[in-house]
């Protein structure tokens, strides 16, 4: 080719860009693409949402043998199940409250009552130092109910022992020391082991409280009490259980196994009751009313007619007997 033929291209803007209009119309036809993928989606995930089902708080809660219902105040802070769990085991610790200030209360009234008699012992043992100290020996003796024969008795004992020898004299106030001692000591015993049964007696009561709130036992407990008649069955039936194991078994057991004995026994009885209830409903439905059977005959009796003459008796004689 010529460069002469050649014309120079003054003006480019007439010349129509193909290549990248063809590029531009790609991109948009991507771009529309994935826009639409993207609409797809989130129309799934909101049909996804759309069937799972809308959260309801439980605002029920149980303290003691009672159900009460959450205060209105905390209802307003419960957006979720972990809200409304951490709410409700506020509200159970606040109403438990009551029963560690009864629990409380009882203890502050036995220890009134054990100071009162303590001070009343003291009172009496001051009373018969000054009768000993002012040699008033009658009123003494009418405290503690001592005669005069006890008192004669021992000035005799202690003329005699005026008159051992001095070693024998040391034996006998040893064995005086050695019993007084041994008293002491098993005073001592008696007030611990009355202390030990005493706390026992508060460990089980506080162990039997916390097993009747324990949600895990509200049905049974419930059923049982309706079964019973009365509230608090659940909580009695435990008691009774646990003194039988102690006194027949020699067992102490927990309240938590005895309540976990009951349940057992309440739903097996609901079993029970169930399978009776649709076996009665399946002999209703499969009962047929008896019908007597037709018997076709003549109409004559058929029963055969019995001996009524000494013919009678001769013919059937002869019938039987062996020729």
């Amino acid at each position: 080719m010529d460069e002469e033929n050649l014309e120079p291209i003054e003006d480019q803007e007439d010349v129509t860009p193909i290549e990248e209009t063809s590029e531009e119309v790609v991109e948009e036809r991507h771009l529309d693409e994935e826009t639409t993928d993207e609409g797809d989606d989130e129309g799934i995930e909101e049909g996804e949402s759309s069937e799972e089902p809308a959260y309801e708080p439980n605002f029920s809660f149980r303290a003691g043998e009672e159900e009460y219902e959450m205060d209105d105040r905390l209802k307003a802070y419960i957006k979720s199940p972990e809200d409304e769990e951490y709410l409700r085991d506020l509200a159970e610790r606040a109403h438990g409250l009551d029963t560690v200030k009864e629990q409380r209360q009882y203890l502050r009234d036995q220890n009134a009552e054990f100071q009162h008699i303590e001070a009343q012992r003291q009172g009496a043992v001051q009373q018969l130092k000054g009768h000993i100290e002012k040699n008033e020996w009658e009123p003494f003796q009418k405290t503690w109910g001592i005669s005069d024969d006890s008192v004669l008795n021992r000035a005799v004992q202690i003329m005699q022992l005026r008159e051992l020898p001095p070693e024998q004299q040391q034996q006998y106030y040893s064995s005086i020391q050695a019993q007084e001692q041994n008293y002491a000591l098993q005073q001592q015993n008696q007030q611990l082991q009355q202390q030990q049964n005493h706390y026992a007696v508060q460990q089980r009561d506080w162990e039997l409280n916390q097993t009747i709130q324990n949600e895990s036992f509200y049905p049974a407990a419930q059923a049982f009490d309706e079964r019973a008649g009365k509230p608090g069955a659940f909580r009695d039936e435990i008691i009774k259980r646990g003194q039988y194991y102690a006194q027949v078994h020699g067992r102490d057991l927990p309240p938590q196994v005895i309540a976990q004995e009951i349940a057992q026994f309440v739903g097996v009885q609901n079993q029970q009751q169930g399978h009776q209830q649709s076996g009665a409903q399946q002999r209703v439905v499969t009962s047929r009313k008896p019908t007597l059977p037709k018997i076709s005959g003549s109409g004559a009796s058929p029963i055969k007619s019995g001996i009524k003459s000494i013919a009678d008796i001769k013919a059937a004689a002869q019938k039987y007997s062996v020729g």
